[in-house]
């Protein structure tokens, strides 16, 4: 029998677990790295974030037989996927906020979240700013918050709401998610904008990518995922279980 596809996904936190538990049904097997020792990338100079990924990978391709490698955050692509492809010959899928989608479901008021080192995003923001109104919102330290609050998510709602304005809040259609982390406190920003927002991540993406580029490669059966720490934490460890089984104790 032939061996399975393995893809290499890489986060500084928890972010890509997401991403494998909505791509384990694609017949493929996953290592992911949890960069958790440089968490967040977001607040890393972009020469810092390039050097860790090039590692991270380097180590892993020599370890593993890698088919494919996904860059699961926003801020590990917008500064450092064009070396990483230089890089590695294997197919390299990054995540980018998916303001495309918003624009062709007719939003006209889209805020995009970011870390501050992804305001790279105003790049891809100036591509669609004819056709809506789009404001780039950055929150620096909320990726943390996140990770460090993960089982009382409720508790950041305030510290969300202070990111925006009032006319923000009154007037914005669609909020695209610029951070992989942001998608877990997708119920607060709901609570905060209404429950008929629109929300936009890249998932969905990545998905389908992954499955062009593994194509007759892949087998059935369930996934298996190995899980590697920069940086031993029990903590995080919990968190990874809850979300690969698809568990929700948060509050």
């Amino acid at each position: 029998m032939k061996k399975r596809p393995c893809v290499l996904v890489v986060d500084s936190g928890i972010g890509g677990l997401s991403l494998i538990y909505n791509c384990r049904d694609i017949g493929c097997d996953f290592v992911f790295v949890m960069d958790n020792a440089f968490c967040p990338y977001g607040e890393k100079s972009p020469e810092v974030v390039i050097d860790r990924i090039k590692s991270i990978c380097e180590q892993q391709c020599e370890l593993n037989k890698i088919s494919a490698i996904v860059l699961a955050c926003n801020t590990a692509t917008s500064v450092a996927i064009e070396e990483i492809r230089k890089t590695f010959s294997v197919p390299i899928i990054g995540m980018e906020p998916p303001l495309k989608s918003a624009i062709s479901d007719g939003k006209k008021n889209i805020i995009v979240m970011s870390t501050p080192i992804t305001n790279k995003f105003s790049k891809v923001i100036k591509r669609y700013e004819n056709n809506s109104n789009i404001k780039l919102a950055s929150f620096g330290d909320l990726a943390r918050k996140i990770e460090q609050n993960y089982f009382h998510l409720s508790d950041l709602k305030q510290f969300i709401k202070s990111g925006f304005s009032d006319e923000d809040i009154n007037k914005c259609d669609a909020l695209v998610l610029g951070c992989s982390h942001f998608q877990y406190v997708e119920k607060q920003l709901r609570e905060i904008f209404g429950e008929d927002i629109a929300i936009y991540h890249s998932e969905q993406g990545v998905k389908k990518r992954l499955i062009e580029i593994l194509g007759q490669k892949i087998q059935s059966g369930n996934a298996k995922i190995a899980i590697v720490q920069t940086l031993n934490d029990a903590n995080l460890l919990t968190i990874a279980k809850d979300i690969l089984c698809g568990q929700s104790n948060q509050t």
